[in-house]
């Protein structure tokens, strides 16, 4: 399952640091450092999810995420930016000087630490065929919006601004049929330029 994030970078000897050991080695000067999780604590969220489950919240597709950058010592910076654990290897390649033989969807996350106002994306897919519950869903967030398309289930669509707990779908209200039909389309782009396989094709 592809999961955003929130960035933040650390410019001291912090969390990240003391979690792999890398300052008490003195190697702070020469190691980036990469601290996430890999899925969101969605415990008793939404009517009580227990392990993850099948559903995809944002208190699930949401995870830490910080960086810390090898060198001197910078100021921290928090960044609303949509990014995914998929960007890791990526920006792991990038600090060491290489990339990946053939295109892959991450992306290296270091132009975005050393400047927050570079180009970034401004939708990330996410995907899951469940747990402990079998469900293929495929997920289209933006800074605004988020849609959900579940296979032989409801399709839900959120304003986060308006709504950032999702305890209102308006994928059924005719106020919000043109953003439902933006999203749909935006999701079947967005999966065809990245040749996954699309709502309509998805396996069990």
């Amino acid at each position: 399952m592809t999961t955003p994030g929130r960035t933040r970078r650390y410019s001291r000897r912090g969390s990240p640091s003391k979690a792999t050991g890398a300052g008490r080695q003195r190697l702070a000067e020469s190691t980036l450092v990469i601290w996430s999780t890999d899925h969101g604590d969605a415990l008793a969220c939404h009517g009580g999810h227990f392990d993850k489950d099948a559903y995809l919240p944002e208190e699930m597709l949401r995870i830490p995420l910080a960086v810390r950058l090898p060198g001197p010592k910078r100021r921290a910076r928090r960044s609303e930016h949509l990014v995914s654990n998929m960007d890791i290897p990526a920006t792991i390649l990038h600090a060491a000087g290489a990339s990946f033989a053939s295109p892959v969807d991450g992306r290296s996350l270091l132009p975005l630490c050393e400047d927050p106002k570079a180009p970034w994306r401004e939708n990330l897919v996410c995907e899951s065929h469940g747990h402990i519950t079998h469900m293929v869903s495929r997920v289209l967030v933006t800074a605004k919006l988020k849609y959900v398309w579940n296979r032989d289930d409801v399709e839900e669509l959120y304003d986060l601004e308006a709504d950032p707990y999702e305890m209102r779908n308006l994928a059924g209200h005719a106020s919000a049929a043109e953003s439902l039909r933006d999203m749909r389309e935006s999701l079947a782009r967005e999966q065809a330029a990245q040749q996954t396989c699309s709502p309509q094709t998805a396996e069990a």
